[in-house]
């Protein structure tokens, strides 16, 4: 899973990144040991304080900078002024991020009253994480000088950030009030989703368009119609297992690539036969003789080629290499690329890539191969293997959790409850859980109060796992359930919180105010007993998580937007003509009014503010267009609430949106 509220795109690792690189036995030991408030951590015990800087950006605070002595760890505080802290603090976790805070997370919860608290990832769990909470109420103490002050602490994180909090809040006592996990992990989440996605995508990609738009605004609702048979099963396998059907409305979201960054690496290492078994070993798709199995050995590339060309970046670093020999028929995709010296008979590689097949053209992951680059060279011979790739697609066939318990995986079991498959003795998404986790496997059994956060059209972290996890409470908590637990779902949002590209926004919208709303919530219920706004109500068939569509029956805390074009979701008419647009919007009850809404009428991407009625928890907005060009537009129109009516709030800013279909003949 990708990284998300950990500075998105911007200041944090690559997605390839955010699953720590685990081998057997390399679990946490924090699950072991008692972490409490007075607890002292053998490892992060001695933290040291670097710097105390005053600074004006983003908003004015006192930032305090440190590390954990014989560590690689720092951290940094940001502390609002004493007029303005409310005595709490908020904590961002994720296993790899680095300890400066993204300036709105800074915004964010200073403006709440709270400081703000940023430990680099220590990767195996939540232990440096706690260690720096400790800590920094004591510094927090010594500045605001009231010693005797009660602070109160919240931790959040997204992604894997999700795995840390679940640790935190399950393994952990007095260390935090309450927590947040974002798009929510779950113990098979990795490798599992990926591999899911992957294989659909795969086998489906001659067809995306179609699935597109059948399941956008105005489609035929039928994402099956234009498949084949084969394409229809693997849909539906997907679909049975959580992958987000909506999800498909933008295919270049359901990329196979991240196989390649992220799932090959830590599996092999988990697992090193694997690879090999699939393609040799019978029960697996590499020697079924089925349709799927024959599709899959169709995808194989195991060949020699030599270097043609070498296009070099502004640092000299060779980006793509030009292939020769290549065969004529074979299809795109990740592989590995053994190097060969000037003998070409001895490797130096190897060498990690996308092929363009069409073009003979590979391009390199540079980060990951400095040391080997400068034998990349016109004449150069490679050898291209996709091998363990391939076998990637299908891996989650083969790490089946118990039957029952995730019911999307129970079509691969047979009717006495055997798996239909080779199990593979190491689970590779065990491992990783726990490992990212701390230790803690997901009992349910929470020790914090908790509001999860996730969203619809997330197809990395599967909507249905928040859903389990948020079950999974209810069985520990019973009749304490709704005293401790809510869970609040999205539409129109993904796994990542911000700073989306064009296409996304077409689309999709931010969640960082849902986040940032939530925290608020989650204090204001710890402090002072306030129940926050009812959970989002919601059905899940076939592992499909699905909403009410009126906000007085949804609940959660997203406005919910309802866009027409001249009274339907889908309308033909002609150049020049003018058609009219109607957007109504509804708030939950008690989660404040509509502040603005903006119209994207010919579907750029790109949203204008416009006049609106609003009545108490609910808006109305109308807007005429008429278009200059013939084709498809998805007219959409984007309304932001906020729970006090503040236009100029600087934080907790909640968004959703709608859309319709133009066709202009």
């Amino acid at each position: 899973m990708s990284s998300v509220l950990t500075g998105d795109r911007d200041n944090v690792p690559t997605a390839s990144d955010d699953v720590p690189r685990v081998a057997p036995g390399d679990i946490a030991q924090s699950s072991n040991e008692a972490i409490t408030a007075d607890s002292v951590d053998p490892i992060y015990g001695s933290p040291v304080i670097d710097a105390e800087v005053d600074e004006a950006e983003p908003v004015p605070h006192r930032r305090v900078a440190g590390h954990f002595e014989g560590t690689d760890i720092d951290f940094n505080i940001y502390l609002p002024s004493k007029e303005k802290w409310q005595g709490r603090f908020i904590q961002l976790a994720y296993p790899v991020q680095n300890s400066t805070a993204l300036p709105r997370n800074i915004v964010g919860a200073l403006d709440g009253g709270a400081y703000f608290l940023q430990v680099k990832g220590a990767t195996m769990g939540f232990r440096a994480d706690a260690a720096g909470a400790k800590f920094s109420k004591k510094v927090a103490a010594k500045y605001y000088g009231d010693e005797s002050r009660r602070i109160y602490g919240y931790i959040y994180g997204g992604s894997g950030g999700s795995y840390v909090t679940v640790g935190a809040i399950e393994s952990t006592t007095g260390v935090w009030d309450g927590g947040i996990p974002v798009v929510l992990g779950s113990p098979i989440a990795n490798p599992q989703n990926l591999s899911v996605r992957a294989l659909a995508n795969l086998v489906l990609r001659s067809n995306v368009d179609g699935i597109a738009d059948a399941l956008r605004p105005g489609g035929s609702g039928d994402p099956y119609a234009s498949l084949s048979p084969l394409q229809q099963t693997v849909l539906g396998e997907a679909t049975n297992m959580g992958l987000p059907l909506q999800g498909w409305e933008h295919p270049p979201a359901m990329s196979d690539m991240e196989i390649m960054s992220i799932m090959l690496p830590t599996v092999r290492r988990i697992d090193a036969t694997y690879g090999d078994d699939f393609w040799t070993e019978p029960g697996y798709l590499g020697t079924e003789q089925s349709e799927l199995g024959d599709f899959l050995r169709a995808q194989l590339v195991d060949c020699d080629a030599t270097i043609d060309r070498c296009d070099r970046d502004t640092s000299g670093n060779t980006v793509h290499i030009v292939l020769n020999g290549l065969p004529d028929t074979f299809d795109a995709g990740a592989v590995e690329l053994t190097l060969y010296g000037e003998d070409n008979s001895s490797a130096v590689g190897p060498l990690n890539g996308v092929l363009n097949a069409s073009t003979k053209t590979l391009s390199l992951e540079v980060a990951k191969h400095a040391s080997v680059l400068d034998g990349v060279q016109v004449g150069r011979r490679v050898h291209l293997d996709n091998r363990w790739f391939v076998a990637m697609y299908a891996h989650h066939r083969y790490q089946l959790p118990s039957k029952g318990e995730f019911s999307g995986f129970d079509q691969f079991y047979d009717a006495s409850g055997t798996p239909k498959h080779p199990q593979r003795a190491m689970v590779a998404s065990e491992i990783i859980a726990l490992s990212t986790t701390g230790g803690s496997p997901f009992t349910g059994r929470i020790k914090a109060k908790v509001i999860i956060v996730d969203n619809l059209y997330d197809v990395h972290a599967f909507p249905y796992h928040a859903t389990w996890y948020r079950d999974r409470i209810q069985e520990a908590l019973e009749d304490q359930f709704d005293n401790n637990v809510r869970i609040y779902l999205n539409d129109h949002a993904s796994h990542f919180g911000s700073l989306f590209e064009r296409d996304d926004t077409k689309y999709l919208v931010e969640y960082e105010g849902v986040v940032q709303q939530a925290l608020r919530d989650l204090a204001a219920w710890v402090e002072t007993g306030v129940q926050p706004p009812a959970s989002t109500t919601y059905t899940v068939k076939d592992s499909q998580v699905l909403l009410p569509e009126k906000a007085s029956e949804r609940g959660g805390i997203q406005v919910v937007v309802s866009l027409t074009v001249d009274g339907g979701k889908r309308i033909s008419t002609a150049v020049g003509q003018p058609v009219k647009l109607v957007a109504q919007m509804e708030l939950p009850p008690g989660t404040g009014q509509v502040i603005d809404v903006a119209w994207d009428t010919h579907g750029t991407g790109s949203f204008t503010s416009a006049p609106f009625s609003s009545s108490h928890e609910a808006a109305t907005a109308e807007m005429t267009v008429s278009f200059n060009e013939p084709g498809t537009y998805f007219a959409a129109v984007q309304a932001t609430s906020h729970r006090n009516g503040k236009s100029d709030a600087l934080s907790c800013n909640v968004r959703n949106l709608d859309r319709v279909r133009v066709i202009v003949g």
